[in-house]
């Protein structure tokens, strides 16, 4: 089957590291503050500092409709998936009360679409307005959201997500069998959906890379640093090989799963799903409402 290219859209990655240097930048209080309860943290010399580089390379991409690849992509297939699932949040507000009800729906629903795993557990949740100014940061537009993120990345590299895993066990937040390596394979599960700016998402998609597609010659870390900490995504270089897609006019009753993380099963090589905003004028005619979105990060466990 050929798939349906539905747009062309303007991504941004990120160029590879000079020689002697590292990928990553430095961010502010406020976005890590809403940053690192996701990410796995680790220390970070004045000397790593210095050597930081942040080469940010737009691309224009063909974007395939998902909605048109039979059969539909799963979790299993293509590390993402598209599921019909209504939401019991009425006042779409940012309070203890909806995220513990969003976090609820996300662990239910990755257990249904996962019937394999043996355990999950929401850990961390944003929320996103793709009108906020800066590509991933808190600059501009109301305090309580983070923005659509137009860079390619994953919120986890291969290493990172199982220091995260540790991190949380240390926290007490995640029982002690999530570190059990040899009797369990983990997973990172992001559920994404879409809250605002109308009926159907037409600002700032979410696209996805499908795994097959990515070479590990393109992967490096990011490290998102502040003061003496960072933080460790994923980011690739740059690939004509990249086979992108997205579901268009997602509605507010659909949540998109993909893998941040999955570690192989015997055999199987690990697999991060590369994800991005598509920029919305080159996705659009004529500027649309902006995007309000929510995601849950859900780590699951399965036997091996």
């Amino acid at each position: 089957q050929v798939d349906r290219i539905m747009v062309s859209a303007l991504v941004s990655y990120t160029g590879p590291p000079p020689q002697g240097k590292r990928a990553g930048r430095v961010v502010d209080a406020e976005l890590w503050a809403k940053m690192s309860p996701a990410l796995a943290i680790s220390a970070f010399s004045e000397e790593e500092r210095q050597d930081l580089a942040d080469i940010d390379l737009p691309h224009t991409v063909d974007v395939c409709d998902a909605r048109s690849v039979e059969p539909a992509p799963t979790l299993g297939t293509m590390g993402f998936q598209l599921q019909t699932s209504p939401s019991a949040v009425l006042d779409w507000q940012r309070t203890p009360e909806t995220t513990a009800t969003l976090c609820s729906e996300a662990e239910a629903l990755v257990k249904k679409v996962l019937p394999g795993a043996e355990a999950v557990a929401a850990f961390d949740h944003t929320w996103r307005n793709s009108l906020r100014s800066n590509f991933d940061s808190s600059i501009g537009g109301s305090s309580h959201f983070s923005s659509a993120v137009a860079r390619v990345h994953t919120d986890f590299t291969l290493t990172s997500s199982l220091d995260k895993v540790g991190q949380l066990i240390e926290q007490k937040k995640i029982g002690p069998e999530f570190g059990d390596g040899a009797r369990y394979r983990r997973a990172i599960v992001n559920v994404w959906r879409v809250y605002g700016g109308g009926d159907r998402c037409t600002a700032a998609p979410l696209a996805v890379i499908d795994p097959a597609s990515v070479a590990a010659s393109c992967c490096f870390p990011y490290a998102l640093v502040h003061g003496a900490s960072a933080g460790i995504n994923g980011s690739i270089s740059f690939d004509p090989a990249h086979k992108w897609y997205y579901f268009p006019e997602m509605k507010r009753d659909e949540a998109l799963l993909f893998y941040n993380f999955e570690e192989g099963a015997q055999g199987d090589a690990s697999r991060c799903v590369y994800h991005a905003a598509l920029d919305a004028a080159e996705a659009q005619n004529g500027p649309p409402p902006g995007r309000q979105s929510v995601e849950v990060r859900v780590l699951v466990l399965f036997p091996r």
